[in-house]
């Protein structure tokens, strides 16, 4: 269960003050969710993982004005979904995993309960997504190494975004995105006593499918806003299909090492150091 509450109250003029704003927002929610799985040794090294999560929501969103209950063009939605997942694991040795799976998610829609005409319709659906994984992990160099490699493709359906038009900030569903890459780490366990050291790479490629959004303030034609013109023939929406997600950098890249010594049986010094890098990102 579940309840958001929102008042927004602004008044003007301290000699003679009056209301310029006095309204609230209330959102309300119960979910209810069950998971199975069933675990099957196929031989001594290979196993599989099937099951899934069945998930319902219903949420109901309540506004006032001046203290009075008004009614909004939608009060209530619901949300269900199954989600099921499967994965296939070989283990031929102990130093060595290998597994492939299919996944699906989801999550609920819900009710912007910000700044804006109350009464209109408030509501943003659900966000899906499906898609597979396939990696290893693994000992090497005499197991002073570990070392764990993935790759991922994921196609979302409605993915929420957070969007902000002048001061008004909400959340709207995006037609559909795909997220792929790859990521590897390591884990290395030094000749030098008490010296480790570690990094990680991870490439991704996300970007939006289908996604036309409204324009950003002082946005211009030639810059995008070249779709929806109002009564005034002023463009209202740009098209970002094929553009990144936002805050998706394409590269990162992490590093560092852990120093540990003990002192004597009470005390240990330890020094450790860690640097990370991120390419340029779509904020």
């Amino acid at each position: 269960y579940a309840d958001m509450d929102r008042a927004f109250k602004v008044g003007l003029n301290a000699a003679a003050p009056f209301r310029l704003f006095d309204n609230a927002a209330a959102q309300t929610g119960n979910a209810y969710s069950v998971f199975a799985q069933a675990l099957f040794d196929v031989t001594d090294t290979v196993e599989i993982a099937a099951g899934g999560r069945y998930s319902y929501e219903k949420k109901e969103f309540n506004v006032e004005n001046l203290g009075a209950p008004i009614a909004t063009a939608v009060p209530e939605a619901d949300f269900d979904n199954f989600s099921p997942e499967a994965t296939v694991t070989w283990r031929p040795n102990n130093s060595l995993t290998i597994f492939g799976s299919y996944k699906e998610g989801f999550l609920s829609g819900g009710f912007n309960a910000g700044s804006g005409n109350l009464a209109d319709d408030r509501s943003y659906g659900e966000q899906s997504i499906k898609g597979w994984e396939t990696g290893l992990k693994t000992l090497i160099a005499d197991d002073t190494v570990a070392f764990n490699l993935a790759a991922y493709s994921y196609d979302l359906e409605g993915l929420q975004v957070l969007t902000q038009v002048g001061l008004l900030q909400f959340i709207t569903n995006a037609g559909a995105a795909s997220v792929w890459g790859v990521d590897a780490d390591f884990n290395w366990l030094s000749p030098v006593s008490g010296l480790t050291v570690l990094g990680a790479i991870g490439y991704n490629n996300a970007k939006y499918d289908d996604f036309v959004t409204t324009c950003y303030g002082g946005q211009t034609v030639a810059l995008g806003c070249n779709l929806l013109p109002n009564g005034a023939g002023v463009f209202q929406a740009q098209d970002l299909t094929g553009q990144p997600l936002q805050r998706a950098p394409k590269l990162n890249l992490d590093g560092g090492f852990t120093y540990e010594q003990s002192l004597n049986t009470r005390f240990t010094m330890g020094l450790n150091g860690n640097a990370s890098y991120s390419s340029s990102y779509f904020a």
